[in-house]
């Protein structure tokens, strides 16, 4: 009887685990909010009453699953010349103002890998900084000594309750939003899937293309669609996968900032050509693979890459699996760095 007694209080005590559910996203008024697969969700605040592809001031929330994750706040300052003209260092003020007043805040003005300007808050007033969300409705923010725009709350309420919702914490101690009773260990960690790695059996090397591929009609189309007429593009490459098969590389098209190619498996003389498994039609953009088999892919929705979409792609032998996706649909002045992520998978 204590044996069973004791498993059964093990079993109790046991962190609940979730398993993976599709990315889902949702818009509330000037908030956007996105979860992947394994409920890590970013949601962001923008100034009020701009279009898209306005670049503007924003407030970015991310946040993992599970019970003890805590959320990671910035303030962008927009990818603006102004913005980029307050030194990293300097002191920020954020004052949030509702119908209850207003609330003041201090941080430190930082850059990403981009030398897009964020501030960050003080780690004490994080938690004062969240419950001042709730009752506000707009952020005016200041750097440098300049007034550098405002972020608008009108939704950021909705955003986060959604997000409480989608990783399971409404009514628990964890929400940022539906707080409740319940505690921290009634939230479920999300289980990852996995995906095989196996490195490529040679580098990639520019090479002709043999005649079994120049007959494929979408090579051939490529090779139309290029606009190339010295031929500086057009330089196909081959990767040996495994046994005698062969990743081939062709480029497809090319923009200002967009390079378009075509991925398909064949033999080094182009016979047995199949797909790689990269989507629909294997055409990818601004794509690069690595000797250990990850192929990047960054398609740019404008040319200073505050939009569009990035992945990483695993070679497991056979085909390609995803194993990162980040997307950003608005151009509003977020650095790929904080862009939403929509998918992911753990190596092995």
């Amino acid at each position: 009887m204590k044996i069973l007694l004791s498993a059964a209080l093990l079993s109790l005590a046991a962190p609940a685990v979730a398993q993976p559910a599709p990315p889902a996203s949702a818009s509330f008024r000037d908030w956007s909010v996105v979860c992947d697969n394994v409920d890590q969700c970013t949601a962001i605040g923008y100034a009020p009453g701009l279009d898209i592809a306005e670049v503007s001031p924003f407030l970015w929330l991310k946040r993992d699953d599970g019970p003890d994750a805590r959320p990671d706040i910035l303030i962008g300052l927009g990818w603006t010349e102004e913005a980029e003209a307050i030194a990293a260092g300097a002191a920020a003020q954020l004052r949030v103002a509702g119908a209850r007043g207003a609330q003041a805040f201090t941080g430190k003005v930082d850059e990403d890998d981009m030398g897009v300007r964020i501030v960050r808050l003080a780690p004490a007033d994080e938690k004062r900084f969240l419950a001042a969300l709730k009752d506000g409705d707009r952020i005016a923010i200041t750097a440098g000594g300049k007034a550098l725009g405002q972020v608008s709350l009108a939704g950021s309420s909705a955003a986060l309750r959604w997000m409480d919702d989608r990783q399971g914490r409404v009514g628990t101690v964890t929400a940022l939003v539906a707080t409740g009773p319940k505690p921290a260990s009634a939230v479920a960690t999300t289980a990852w899937p996995t995906v095989r790695l196996v490195n490529p059996v040679g580098p990639e090397a520019e090479t002709a293309l043999p005649p079994a591929l120049l007959a494929r009609k979408q090579v051939q189309t490529c090779i139309e669609d290029q606009g190339d007429p010295d031929g500086e593009f057009a330089r196909p490459k081959a990767m040996r996968m495994a046994g005698k098969e062969y990743l081939w590389t062709i480029p497809c098209g090319r923009g200002a900032y967009n390079f378009t190619s075509y991925f398909v498996i064949a033999g080094k003389d182009g016979s047995g050509a199949r797909s790689p498994g990269l989507g629909e039609d294997d055409m990818v953009i601004n794509a690069d693979i690595g000797d250990d088999g990850i192929l990047g892919v960054f398609a740019k929705g404008r040319g200073i890459g505050d939009c569009g979409q990035a992945e990483r792609w695993a070679w497991d032998g056979r085909r390609f699996r995803l194993v990162e996706r980040f997307e950003m649909n608005d151009c509003r002045g977020l650095p790929p760095s904080l862009w939403p992520r929509t998918w992911v998978a753990k190596l092995e």
